[in-house]
């Protein structure tokens, strides 16, 4: 099987090259950019009913959408971000 010293160097290198790469699939949304809770936690209203609003403002095209990829601990993560169109 060959010198498990390699190996080991090499699982190290697929580990970081793997890392780097998560790394730089990560999006930093804008501070226009609000999730569900945010706009929930501003304007004083559960979740439930904060998306229940921003689908309908979606819907009447006051407000638009957008997936960014947030890492959550194990995983990147697409999470729904809002923000209001002008």
């Amino acid at each position: 099987m060959g010198n498990s010293r390699n190996n080991k160097n090499n699982l190290k290198s697929w580990t970081e090259l793997l890392t780097e790469s998560r790394e730089s699939m990560l999006e930093a949304p804008g501070p226009e950019w609000k999730t569900t809770s945010q706009v929930a936690e501003e304007t004083g209203v559960s979740a439930s009913h904060a998306s229940q609003k921003l689908r309908v403002a979606l819907r009447d095209g006051e407000v638009e959408m957008k997936k960014f990829l947030i890492d959550t601990g194990s995983k990147p993560y697409p999470v729904p971000h809002y923000r209001i169109i002008k």
